[in-house]
């Protein structure tokens, strides 16, 4: 009896261990209502050198509602394009309207990381006609480990390389802890303003 109970919280041990080690990463497809969950290890950004994220490209620090893409979101948005091109699909143009969206969601996932709104409702409620994908990650300073996790997440790379995507936009929100929140939106319409 003792010896199952030591195995018991051994494995319980582990298993609290591990979902603290983890970090979530989600992703969703509208259409498929997919909501997938990968798991992979992310850097918190603390000790990374500030050459990793070159001159002029750090994220923002707060929700402007007369939005201009940084330097950072833009080497992300060049990215996910990269990977689609590299998998057969065009690149695709950036949204203002989505890069707003996603402006407003980055904040929101730094109050709740889920895909559900902090008013509990779903994230593409938002903007309903127009959000059709949307991935989401934290704690990166570099562009590069953001979108290489991404592309490592079988779920995130299906919706960055998703042949109906039309259009995208890109956001990274830093909270008050200096801790990242980058939230990339996709629609199957052409970019709006």
């Amino acid at each position: 009896m003792i010896k199952k109970r030591k195995k018991l919280l051994f494995l319980i041990g582990m298993a609290l261990s591990a979902a603290f080690v983890a970090v979530l990463f989600l992703t969703v497809d509208r259409q498929n209502v997919n909501q997938s969950i990968g798991t992979s290890v992310c850097k918190s950004g603390k000790g990374v050198q500030d050459e990793e994220t070159p001159q002029g490209s750090k994220p923002k620090k707060t929700v402007d509602e007369n939005y201009v893409i940084s330097d950072y979101d833009k080497q992300i948005i060049d990215q996910c394009n990269a990977q689609r091109v590299a998998a057969g699909q065009a690149a695709i143009p950036v949204s203002t309207r989505l890069c707003k969206d996603a402006a407003v969601r980055a904040e929101e996932t730094s109050r709740l990381w889920e895909h559900t709104r902090p008013d509990g409702s779903d994230w593409w409620t938002l903007d309903e006609k127009y959000m059709n994908g949307e991935n989401i990650a934290y704690g990166y300073t570099s562009s590069a480990e953001n979108v290489s996790a991404w592309v490592n997440s079988p779920h995130h790379y299906e919706n960055m390389i998703r042949a109906r995507f039309k259009s995208c936009g890109c956001y990274t929100y830093i909270a008050s802890d200096g801790t990242t929140y980058t939230v990339f939106e996709y629609s199957d319409s052409g970019p709006a303003a």
